[in-house]
């Protein structure tokens, strides 16, 4: 067997060495400049005879005045000998040096020139890094990093303006623990990586699903999804790096004001925890967790009867049923907002404009927590959240987007006349959409309708759409929410058969499912299911609308008109047109308000989102 020789691979890293050092030696006091001008010298005269030698003392001698921007590189040299070389090879060429060490950064052609601290953005790329597998109820570590250099097969990067602003990374998982907390900073610093370890124990045996959201100024930049295998017995593990950048740049809208977190307890399916976050200076105070409820029976249980309740009075409605509507939105906030919450309520309530759940919590309705307390003996009561708040949810995935792209739109609904039973505003809803929407906004193209389940699915497929409208009845399965059906002509459409992923090179869409209960989602066998969870976490599309009960087909009607009308041709931010949306299917007739149809919607998007 061939002798291997090894080679340092110390001598091809001085190019990068130096390239840092000449950022650097500009800001250095001139003492030191003359020192590393010494040791380079010194580097320089004994390459021609010891090369490797002469690389090995120059990185030793660096090492020893604690360069922390050098560290990096240095390190990577150390006891990881070059066996690329077949025995007997002849040496591999010595990289181009520069002739002398100086005070200007220089252009090396194995490499980007290296940032000098404080000066203009830095470019780093969002990653994440775990074990493939882990072991149930054992503390396993993730790497969260914004690095100088872009991944294997390429990616983009985000671009920071203002290094001295740190990144935040909240880590989103279920059914784990996360004893430090799920949230880390990262320091940008000029010259090397940004890394910062987090611990999480994993509480289910099977696939577990991790996501990494990276927030900047206020505003989600990045998001990094990961999946870790959780087995019942030790395994071998293989570390994965993990980047994916979304395009949540420059966005036009306003941020939320303030962020409402609720998850359920990862070992307490009775227990909900609550946080607030915001970035406002006005509310940054309120910032933390804001308690937890324990209910008496699982959020599917509870809600299951709320939501049968709240369908009757769109199908039923009758004189003054709007007290029981205000009753019911007073008994959700006894029933679900902590006293923490509470009084934050009362803080917050007169300086958030928009308000962004943030949850994989699937059953309850947000939107229609109605606040209130007593003065003195005397009530006061609060409207309900959707009216007060331009309000949107968001699922613990992938972050949504900042902007909307509205071009191309489609709609798809059955022939009205072959409808069972009937809707009899079906035929005024598609002849709104194709004739009146074209004409809220310039550039609007409409694609023709998809009449049945196989068109509907080519659509999703392959179909080169920014908006879809969905106007059919909806059926929702309690038992598997995956089930759950848009009644098409020859058959049914369910979330399961949605395959797609927008976000690369298709638009991530608008699409807006106005079926009773298309907004429902419930247990599956293998977790959430239901269409909101297919379109925002799996297809990853811009932004979901759908109701939450059933609806009256008329006022389903003046509800999209408003909505889009706002949206389109009023340029309204997304969850601004939905709150003006709903007051306007409320105040069109006195007795719209006794129907529980304008309370059905639900908008899962970034609130702030406009169309551009």
């Amino acid at each position: 067997m061939g002798r291997v020789i090894l080679k340092s691979k110390a001598i091809y890293a001085v190019p990068d060495v130096v390239r840092l050092l000449e950022c650097y030696i500009g800001q250095m006091p001139p003492e030191l400049q003359e020192r590393l001008q010494e040791i380079y010298a010194q580097f320089l005269a004994g390459v021609p005879q010891r090369p490797e030698t002469a690389a090995r003392d120059f990185l030793r001698r660096l090492e020893g005045l604690d360069f922390e921007f050098l560290r990096p590189v240095i390190e990577e040299t150390k006891g990881i000998p070059d066996r690329s070389s077949p025995p007997h090879a002849p040496p591999m060429p010595l990289p181009e040096l520069p002739p002398r060490l100086e005070s200007r950064p220089l252009e090396l052609a194995n490499g980007p020139r290296a940032e000098p601290p404080g000066k203009g953005p830095l470019l780093r790329y969002p990653g994440m890094e775990y074990p493939n597998v882990a072991l149930v109820n054992t503390p396993l570590t993730l790497t969260l990093a914004l690095r100088q250099e872009p991944p294997e097969g390429g990616g983009e990067g985000v671009s920071f303006d203002d290094p001295g602003e740190p990144v935040k990374v909240v880590v989103r998982a279920t059914d784990c623990l996360f004893p430090e907390g799920d949230s880390k900073p990262l320091t940008l610093q000029a010259g090397q990586d940004s890394l910062e370890t987090l611990t999480l124990i994993p509480l289910k045996v099977g696939p577990l699903s991790l996501m990494a959201e990276f927030w900047y100024k206020k505003r989600p930049v990045a998001t990094v999804k990961g999946r870790i295998e959780v087995m019942p017995n030790p395994v071998a593990a293989v570390t994965v790096r993990v980047t994916d950048t979304a395009d949540l740049s420059d966005p036009e809208g306003p941020e939320p004001d303030l962020i409402l977190r609720v998850r359920i307890h990862p070992t307490q399916p009775k227990v909900l925890e609550f946080e607030l976050e915001s970035y406002q200076d006005s509310l940054s105070h309120l910032t933390g967790p804001r308690g937890r409820v324990t209910l008496r029976q699982a959020p599917e249980q509870k809600m299951a009867k709320v939501y049968e309740r709240l369908s009757k009075m769109a199908r039923e409605a009758k004189d003054r049923q709007h007290e029981a509507l205000e009753h019911l939105g007073n008994d959700l906030w006894d029933l679900l907002i902590p006293p923490e919450l509470q009084a934050a309520y009362w803080d917050f309530r007169d300086k958030v404009r928009f308000l962004l759940v943030r949850s994989s919590e699937p059953h309850i309705p947000w939107e229609i927590v109605k606040p209130y307390r007593k003065v003195d003996g005397v009530p006061e009561q609060e409207p309900f959240w959707c009216e007060r708040f331009s309000m949107a949810r968001w699922l613990d995935s992938g972050g949504p987007a900042t902007n909307l792209s509205v071009q191309k739109v489609v709609a798809v609904a059955p022939d009205p006349e072959k409808v069972q039973p009937p809707l009899p505003f079906l035929e005024d809803e598609e002849e709104y959409f194709y004739q009146t929407l074209p004409t809220l906004r310039d550039g609007l193209e409409a694609l023709p309708p998809c009449r049945t389940s196989e068109q509907a699915l080519a659509a999703f497929e392959g179909l080169d759409f920014t908006l879809m409208h969905v106007a059919a009845h909806g059926i929702f399965d309690a038992q598997d929410a995956d089930d759950s059906a848009i009644v098409l002509e020859g058959g049914r459409l369910q979330p399961s058969e949605i395959k797609v992923e927008f976000g690369h090179k298709r638009p991530r869409p608008l699409v807006f499912i106005n079926a009773c209960e298309g907004a429902r989602l419930g247990q599956t066998l293998t977790g959430l299911g239901g269409w909101a969870e297919r379109l925002v976490r799996s297809a990853r599309v811009a932004a979901f609308v759908g109701a939450a009960w059933e609806v009256r087909d008329d006022l389903a009607l003046g509800f999209t008109q408003a909505f889009y009308e706002e949206l389109l041709r009023n340029n309204q931010p997304v969850a601004e047109s939905f709150r003006r949306a709903r007051l306007k299917v409320r105040d069109a007739q006195p007795e719209n308000r006794d129907n529980s149809t304008w309370l059905a919607y639900v908008l899962y998007a970034y609130p702030g989102a406009v169309v551009r």
